[in-house]
Protein backbone atom coordinates (compact mmCIF):
# COMPACT_ATOMS: atom_id res chain seq x y z
CA UNK A 1 0.00 0.00 0.00
CA UNK A 2 1.17 3.50 -0.63
CA UNK A 3 0.81 5.75 2.39
CA UNK A 4 -2.37 4.15 3.74
CA UNK A 5 -2.97 2.25 6.94
CA UNK A 6 -2.12 -1.46 6.76
CA UNK A 7 -4.90 -4.07 6.73
CA UNK A 8 -5.93 -5.38 10.15
CA UNK A 9 -7.94 -8.47 11.10
CA UNK A 10 -9.10 -9.29 14.63
CA UNK A 11 -10.55 -12.59 15.81
CA UNK A 12 -12.70 -12.22 18.92
CA UNK A 13 -13.21 -14.95 21.48
CA UNK A 14 -16.96 -14.52 20.83
CA UNK A 15 -16.64 -15.96 17.30
CA UNK A 16 -16.69 -12.57 15.59
CA UNK A 17 -14.10 -11.34 13.10
CA UNK A 18 -13.61 -7.69 12.25
CA UNK A 19 -11.03 -5.56 10.57
CA UNK A 20 -9.89 -2.91 8.17
CA UNK A 21 -8.77 -3.58 4.61
CA UNK A 22 -6.89 -0.34 3.97
CA UNK A 23 -9.96 1.71 3.05
CA UNK A 24 -13.05 -0.22 4.20
CA UNK A 25 -14.04 -1.97 7.41
CA UNK A 26 -15.46 -5.50 7.56
CA UNK A 27 -17.03 -7.87 10.05
CA UNK A 28 -18.70 -11.25 10.36
CA UNK A 29 -18.44 -14.53 12.19
CA UNK A 30 -15.96 -17.38 12.21
CA UNK A 31 -15.31 -20.82 13.67
CA UNK A 32 -11.95 -22.49 14.12
CA UNK A 33 -11.10 -26.19 14.11
CA UNK A 34 -7.33 -26.63 14.43
CA UNK A 35 -5.74 -24.85 11.46
CA UNK A 36 -9.08 -24.60 9.63
CA UNK A 37 -11.01 -21.34 9.83
CA UNK A 38 -14.55 -21.09 8.45
CA UNK A 39 -16.21 -17.72 7.96
CA UNK A 40 -19.89 -16.90 7.99
CA UNK A 41 -20.77 -14.16 5.52
CA UNK A 42 -18.31 -11.32 6.09
CA UNK A 43 -19.68 -7.91 5.15
CA UNK A 44 -17.48 -5.04 4.04
CA UNK A 45 -18.31 -1.35 3.64
CA UNK A 46 -18.11 -0.11 0.05
CA UNK A 47 -16.40 3.26 0.22
CA UNK A 48 -14.52 4.28 -2.91
CA UNK A 49 -10.78 3.94 -2.37
CA UNK A 50 -8.41 6.38 -4.06
CA UNK A 51 -5.50 3.98 -4.60
CA UNK A 52 -5.96 1.19 -7.15
CA UNK A 53 -3.66 -1.12 -5.19
CA UNK A 54 -5.94 -0.72 -2.14
CA UNK A 55 -8.93 -1.81 -4.24
CA UNK A 56 -7.04 -4.92 -5.41
CA UNK A 57 -5.90 -5.73 -1.88
CA UNK A 58 -9.42 -5.38 -0.48
CA UNK A 59 -10.87 -7.53 -3.26
CA UNK A 60 -8.34 -10.27 -2.48
CA UNK A 61 -9.00 -9.96 1.25
CA UNK A 62 -12.76 -10.17 0.70
CA UNK A 63 -12.35 -13.29 -1.43
CA UNK A 64 -10.13 -14.91 1.20
CA UNK A 65 -12.78 -14.28 3.87
CA UNK A 66 -15.46 -16.25 2.02
CA UNK A 67 -15.98 -19.87 3.05
CA UNK A 68 -13.32 -22.16 4.51
CA UNK A 69 -9.58 -21.98 4.37
CA UNK A 70 -6.29 -22.69 6.03
CA UNK A 71 -4.13 -19.65 6.60
CA UNK A 72 -0.59 -18.98 7.72
CA UNK A 73 -0.09 -16.12 10.15
CA UNK A 74 3.27 -14.36 9.89
CA UNK A 75 3.89 -13.17 13.43
CA UNK A 76 6.85 -11.10 12.28
CA UNK A 77 4.32 -8.61 10.89
CA UNK A 78 2.69 -7.99 14.27
CA UNK A 79 3.56 -4.68 15.84
CA UNK A 80 2.91 -4.16 19.53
Amino acid sequence: MTGGAPPVISFGEDGRVSGFGGCNRFGGGYTQDGAKVSFTPVLMTTMACAAANTNRLESALGAALQGDGAYVVDLSLIHI
